[in-house]
């Protein structure tokens, strides 16, 4: 099957352009928390690309000045600051993101459930229900994988 976009679709013929913008629009109705999870995932990176830089320099330090000990305690300090700030703001960056991702698959699921239990008898005739919750199921576990794919990259 041909595609206009070079799109791949998965067995349900979804593309995945659509299950971004899905998931997207639940991401935009907590915009706040959203935005608060994406700047400490910023800083969380910022802070984990300096700490190389922050080692090299106390190991630099120690080794060209021996008589250099205040400079060599302030690269120290520096160091355990900035360790210190990136296990604090990971921290503070997961348990938020857990946070949104839990309140959408709950969104999710109640709206999924409140359609369900509004079609027509004609519908809940022709269709199982363990078939019903499988797909339910199956849709929390896209959702989890997609959400989840920025930290399987990071850890």
């Amino acid at each position: 099957m041909a595609l206009d976009n070079n799109e791949t679709r998965d067995a349900s013929g979804v593309t995945n352009l659509q299950v971004i913008a899905f998931i997207w629009s639940f991401w935009l109705r907590r915009k706040y928390t959203f935005a608060a999870a994406c700047i400490l995932m910023l800083i969380w990176t910022g802070l984990d690309l300096s700490l190389p830089i922050a080692s090299s320099h106390l190991v630099a330090t120690v080794a060209s000045a021996p008589n250099g000990v205040q400079r060599a305690w302030h690269a120290w300090r520096t160091f355990i600051i900035l360790f210190a700030g990136y296990i604090v703001i990971r921290n503070a960056a997961f348990r938020l993101w857990s946070v949104i991702a839990a309140r959408n698959m709950k969104t999710m699921t109640n709206e999924v459930f409140r359609k369900l239990q509004t079609a027509p008898s004609e519908w809940h005739a022709s269709h199982a229900s363990g078939e019903t919750i499988r797909r339910v199921v199956r849709a929390m576990w896209g959702y989890d994988a997609v959400t989840d794919a920025g930290y399987a990259v990071r850890l």
